[in-house]
C-alpha cells in the first residue's frame, strides 16, 4: 500500500469494491476471515497514515449492508479501527456486533448518541433488522427531533413495515417529551400513527398538554386539544394546564383552552385561581379574557375580594380598574375591610390609590384600622401618597389616627415633608405629642434635626423635649449630635432637662469625648447638670479617655460653682 493520501483513498476505494466478492467467496469456502482483517490492521502504511472519517463511515456502511460476517470477525473490525485510534469509528464497529447479535435497538442507541443519522437510517432501512425501535424514537425525541434527518427517521421508526415503534410506548412518554421540547412535527406524528398512536387522554398526554401550555407551545397545544381522536382535555385536573398558561402569560393558548371544542376549561376554576395569577402579575389581557369567557366566567368579586387585592399590591392601574367596573359582580373597594387600600398605599401606588377612593361602589374604606394606609405610606416615605390619602374628597383619613402613628414613623424615617404635612392636616391635624412625644424620641434617635424643630414648634400639641425623662436628650448625646442637643435643651417649651437622670447625659458625652456637648450641657439655661454628678462619674470618665479638654471643662465648671 502506497504511503500518500490519494494513493490510499484508491486503494480504499478498490478495496471496498471488491469487498463484498471476497467474503462472500471466503464465507463459502468455510474461511474465517479474522486473520484477514488483522493483516489489513496491520499494514504499515494503515499505522502511519490516518484514514478520513468518510472513507472509515463508508466502510462500515458497506459492511453492515453485507450481513454476512459472523460476529468474531465484526470483532476483529472493531479491534481494526481501534488500532487505527478513530474513536468515532469504534462505535461503528460497536453497533456492527450489536446489529449481528440481535440487539438493534441498542444499535440504533449508540449510533443516535454519536450523532451518526446516516448509519441510524440504514440499521432502520434494513428490512431484516430484528429487535424494537422504541428506545431509538426516545434517543431521537429527547436529542431534538426537529431536524430534517430526525424527523425522517421518526416517521420511519413509526411507519416500518416490520418492526415499527409503537407511538404510545413507555406510557406515552414519547408524546409527553415532544411536548415539552415543542417539537410539533413529532407530536403530530405520534398522535396519527398508523398503528398504537399516542392519546392526548392518556395520563402522560394530559402532562404533555399541562406542560406544552406552561412553555408557550401555542402549536403543540392546538393539536393536542384537537386530535381527530383521543384529545386531550383542557379541563383536566382542575382545569391544570389553564392555570400554568396564565401564570406565564401566554395569551393564545388560555384563549385555546377556554374554547376547546370539547371539554373547555372553566374560567372560574378553583374559585378564580386563575384571575387571582393573571392580576397578581399584571396580565391585562387575561385579565380581560377571564371576565368574559364563554363558559364560566369568573367573578370579578370571586375570593373575597383577593383578586382586587392582589392586583392593588402589585400596582396593575388597568386591571384594579377593570375589576372595579366589571359589568356583573364588580369588586368592591372596601373588600377584606379595605385591604386592597392599604397594600396599595404601602406600595407607594399613588395612581391605584386614586381609582380605589373614587370606586363607584363601596369608596369608604380609607379610614380601615384607624387610617393604617396612611400610616404604611406615612412609614415608606409615599409623600405623594399621604397628601392624597388626607385629601380624599370623601372620608379623608384621620392624620392623628391610630394615636399619631404615621406621625412617629415618618419621624423616624427623617421624612419631612410628610411630618409637615401631617401637622397642618386640613382634617384632624396630628398631634405633635402623640403617644406622650414619642415622635420627638424618634427624631432624636434617628438624628432628624428638621423633623425635631418642626414637632417643637408644632400648631397643635406641641412636643414636649423632656418627655420621656429626657430620653430624647440621651438619644441625642448618644449619638453625638450636638446640634440636636441645642435644639432640645432650647426649646420653647418644657425645654429638655439638662441634668435628667441625675446628669446622665453629661456622663455619656464625657464617656464619648463629645466636647461640645459637654460645654452645652454645662451652659444650659435651664436645670445644668452638676460638674460632680453621680459622684463625679463624668470628671472620672473623661480622665480615664483622655479626653483633656472635657477634663479642663469639668473641673473648671466646678470651680465655678464652688466659689
Amino acid at each position: 500500500m502506497t504511503t500518500s493520501m490519494d494513493g490510499l483513498e484508491r486503494h480504499v476505494q478498490a478495496y471496498l469494491g471488491a469487498l463484498p466478492k471476497l467474503l462472500q467467496h471466503r464465507t463459502n469456502k468455510g474461511y474465517r476471515s479474522m486473520r484477514f482483517f488483522r493483516y489489513v490492521g496491520k499494514q504499515k502504511a494503515i499505522e502511519e497514515t490516518m484514514l478520513p472519517d468518510e472513507l472509515c463511515e463508508d466502510i462500515m456502511l458497506r459492511l453492515l449492508c453485507l450481513g454476512g460476517a459472523n460476529s468474531v470477525e465484526i470483532r476483529s473490525v472493531s479491534s481494526v479501527f481501534h488500532q487505527w485510534q478513530l474513536n468515532v469509528n469504534k462505535n461503528f464497529a460497536e453497533v456492527l456486533i450489536l446489529s449481528q447479535k440481535g440487539c438493534m435497538e441498542d444499535a440504533l442507541c449508540i449510533a443516535l448518541q454519536n450523532n451518526k443519522e446516516e448509519l441510524a437510517s440504514t440499521l432502520v432501512d434494513m428490512s431484516s433488522c430484528p429487535g424494537q425501535s422504541e428506545r431509538a424514537l426516545m434517543q431521537l425525541i429527547q436529542q431534538g427531533g426537529g431536524s430534517g434527518m430526525s424527523l425522517d427517521l421518526i416517521r420511519c421508526l413509526l411507519n416500518h413495515p416490520q418492526n415499527s415503534a409503537r407511538a404510545d410506548c413507555f406510557s406515552g412518554k414519547a408524546l409527553f417529551d415532544a411536548a415539552k421540547g415543542g417539537h410539533t412535527e413529532v407530536v403530530r406524528m405520534l398522535l396519527s400513527a398508523p398503528q398504537n398512536a399516542a392519546r392526548g387522554d392518556s395520563n402522560r398526554g394530559q402532562w404533555a398538554l399541562v406542560r406544552a401550555a406552561l412553555e408557550g407551545h401555542t402549536e403543540t397545544v392546538r393539536l393536542l386539544l384537537n386530535a381527530p381522536q383521543n384529545a386531550a382535555h383542557a379541563d383536566w385536573r382542575d382545569e391544570q394546564a389553564l392555570i400554568s398558561s396564565v401564570e406565564e402569560g401566554h395569551t393564545e393558548i388560555v384563549r385555546m383552552l377556554l374554547s376547546a371544542p370539547q371539554n373547555a376549561a372553566r374560567a372560574d376554576c378553583r374559585d378564580g385561581q386563575a384571575l387571582f395569577d393573571a392580576a397578581e402579575k399584571g396580565h391585562t389581557e387575561l385579565v380581560r379574557i377571564l371576565l368574559h369567557a364563554p363558559h364560566g366566567a369568573v367573578r370579578a368579586d370571586c375570593a373575597n375580594g383577593g383578586v382586587l387585592v392582589g392586583a392593588a399590591e402589585g400596582g396593575h392601574t388597568e386591571i384594579v380598574r377593570l375589576l372595579l367596573h366589571a359589568p356583573q359582580n364588580a369588586a368592591r373597594a372596601e373588600c377584606r375591610n379595605g385591604e386592597s387600600l392599604v397594600v396599595a398605599a404601602g406600595g407607594g401606588h399613588t395612581e391605584v390609590v386614586r381609582i380605589l377612593l373614587s370606586a363607584p361602589h363601596d369608596s369608604d374604606c380609607v379610614n380601615w384600622k384607624y387610617g393604617i394606609a396612611l400610616s404604611f405610606a406615612a412609614s415608606r416615605g409615599h409623600t405623594e401618597m399621604v397628601h392624597v390619602l388626607l385629601n380624599a374628597p370623601n372620608n379623608s383619613v384621620n392624620a392623628n389616627c391610630y394615636d399619631g402613628s404615621a406621625l412617629v414613623r415618618a419621624s423616624q424615617g427623617g421624612y419631612t415633608e410628610i411630618v409637615r404635612l401631617l401637622l397642618d392636616a386640613p382634617h384632624h391635624a396630628a398631634r405633635a405629642d402623640c403617644q406622650d412625644g414619642w415622635a420627638l424620641v424618634a427624631a432624636a434617635l434617628f438624628g432628624h434635626t428638621v423633623v425635631a424643630r418642626l414637632l417643637l414648634d408644632a400648631p397643635h400639641g406641641t412636643a414636649h423635649a423632656d418627655c420621656y425623662d429626657g430620653l430624647a436628650l440621651l438619644h441625642a448625646v448618644d449619638g453625638g449630635n450636638a446640634e440636636m442637643v441645642h435644639i432640645l435643651l432650647n426649646a420653647p417649651q418644657n425645654a429638655a432637662h439638662a441634668n435628667c437622670k441625675d446628669g446622665m447625659a453629661l456622663v455619656r458625652a464625657a464617656q464619648r469625648g463629645y466636647t461640645e456637648i459637654v460645654r452645652l450641657l454645662l451652659e444650659a439655661p435651664h436645670h445644668a447638670p452638676r460638674a460632680n454628678c453621680q459622684d463625679g462619674r463624668a470628671l472620672l470618665s473623661a480622665a480615664q479617655g483622655g479626653y483633656t479638654e472635657i477634663v479642663r471643662l469639668l473641673i473648671s465648671h466646678l470651680y465655678s460653682t464652688t466659689d
